[in-house]
């Protein structure tokens, strides 16, 4: 596809990761600001030439001279050998690529539950799908890094207080999701035990019991507003996925 002269990326504006990401690319020079384009605010012409349900899941980066698009993995992989060639030759490793496609996936179609937000009205929904696999190693993964963590820092300490309240945050959604019938309450339940264990990771390092339930004040308290944050979206705006 040449350089990225007149190359544009069509991102998620509604995903906070994705606003993030791509004014990341602009600010180090990856990408002309004016060839940075949300889904809300495309033009038929350049709507036309996309696959709309990949777009969903894999961001594309469209030549607007050609009408050549790349997807995913493929359209950052170009944006950033543009200053970083050896990114291209590594990822040209098939081994390697597949291993960074689930990667990506996973965060892709776990995005609008990792960073919950409100939606915008828009004429094309680029919500992804419910990947059920997907959200499933999610949910595996948060788990195991959340036991992890804890269990490191309760094996030396004793300091049981972390274990149980993510067990009973725990208990809280598998109730809520089976008497809702959402299966967005997985999600959530994943994405606050990684926040929770996230925010605990300095107890590991700190083997003191004033700092560890400072700590965990800390991680209990922003993990506590999370929830409350994200019920009340979940509850607005009925969130199927």
């Amino acid at each position: 596809m040449g350089t990225t002269h007149n190359k544009a990326i069509i991102y998620d504006d509604t995903c906070p990761m994705c606003n993030i990401y791509t004014k990341a690319f602009v600010q180090y020079g990856f990408l002309k600001s004016e060839n940075r384009l949300s889904f809300t605010k495309i033009d038929e012409n350049i709507a036309l030439k996309l696959d709309l349900h990949r777009s969903k899941h894999e961001i594309p980066l469209i030549d607007q001279d050609t009408g050549e698009v790349l997807y995913g993995v493929d359209s950052l992989v170009f944006l950033l050998s543009q200053k970083m060639p050896w990114i291209g030759k590594v990822m040209k490793w098939q081994f390697l690529y597949f291993l960074v496609k689930q990667f990506y996936a996973l965060v892709s179609y776990n995005r609008r539950t990792i960073a919950l937000s409100a939606p915008k009205p828009t004429t094309f929904d680029c919500t992804p799908d419910v990947n059920i696999p997907y959200r499933t190693a999610f949910f595996v993964i948060s788990w195991l890094f959340s036991f992890l963590i804890l269990y490191k820092i309760n094996a030396p300490t004793n300091f049981n207080i972390p274990i149980i309240v993510l067990g009973v945050f725990g208990v809280h959604f598998l109730v809520m999701a089976f008497l809702k019938r959402r299966f967005e309450y997985w999600g959530q339940i994943a994405t606050l035990m990684f926040i929770f264990s996230l925010l605990m990771l300095p107890s590991i390092f700190f083997d003191n019991f004033i700092f560890q339930m400072s700590n965990f004040g800390v991680a209990f308290l922003v993990t506590v507003w999370q929830y409350w944050r994200r019920m009340a979206l979940l509850n607005k705006f009925s969130f199927i996925g």
